[in-house]
């Protein structure tokens, strides 16, 4: 039995296109906006259908476990709409599709991360630590692959393969796998003067590796899919590894 549960954004008229194709086969369901998501609301559903774009995708898989995610690209003359597997003038055709599993589950990688030991939510793009004022240096220490280093710069971009399209592309690396079971960190702008000649700059981390990072700023933060940010200051540690928990896309061929 299905249970439905659709994010929206607020004001986007293609919600009516999803209920109504959902009413006409008496299928339940409820709705809520993306900026009121709770936990809750996702309780005892098997199926999230997120109506948007990217950007309502991203914050719907915060909160998700094991639960579908069916991406609905509400304009895509204005949305770019890489995780959505349909839009509004096709979900009628996708739906009954999906009734008729005739569909496929593409499992993407999510990244855990824990500042200070306290685990935060997951990232399906990337992770970004730096200074929240972006004009302002970045100060940390790095720890990988049993070397430290002391570094300033514009701040690092941890991604996932499907962030590999997103961000990190903007930042010159090569897309790689969504369904990758590594990660990607690259240092944005490392200064380089008498003092700082860093060399942990960028590379691939492995499956079971962890990338660490100790904060020396006042104003330190770490955003998670350019959504969820959290408070990174002078002496916080993070650690990012892989999550065990994928999130589970739905695609049609």
């Amino acid at each position: 039995m299905l249970n439905i549960l659709i994010v929206y954004t607020k004001n986007d008229k293609a919600i009516d296109v999803v209920k109504n194709s959902l009413r006409k086969r008496d299928i339940k369901f409820k709705c809520i906006e993306r900026s009121r998501l709770n936990k809750s609301a996702f309780r005892n559903k098997n199926l999230i259908i997120a109506v948007g774009g990217d950007g309502t995708f991203l914050r719907a898989s915060h909160f998700v476990k094991n639960e579908l995610l069916l991406g609905v690209n509400s304009d895509p003359k204005t949305k770019e709409g890489f995780f959505m597997s349909s839009c509004k003038n096709d979900f009628d055709k996708k739906l009954e599709l999906f009734l008729n599993h005739k569909f496929f589950v593409e499992k993407h990688t999510r990244l855990k991360s824990k500042i200070n030991k306290k685990e935060i939510c997951l990232a399906l793009n990337e992770v970004f630590i730096g200074n929240k004022i972006p004009y302002k240096t970045s100060l940390y220490k790095i720890f990988f692959n049993n070397k430290t280093e002391e570094q300033k710069s514009s701040g690092i971009i941890v991604s996932t393969g499907a962030g590999s399209n997103a961000w990190l592309r903007s930042a010159g690396v090569k897309p790689f796998s969504s369904c990758s079971k590594k990660f990607y960190f690259i240092v944005r702008e490392p200064y380089k003067g008498k003092l700082t000649k860093p060399l942990l700059t960028k590379g691939f981390i492995g499956q079971n590796q962890v990338l660490k990072i100790k904060s020396k700023m006042d104003n330190g933060i770490v955003a998670v899919d350019s959504n969820k940010e959290y408070r990174f200051n002078k002496g916080s540690v993070i650690e990012i590894t892989l999550s065990k928990s994928p999130v589970r896309l739905v695609r049609f061929k």
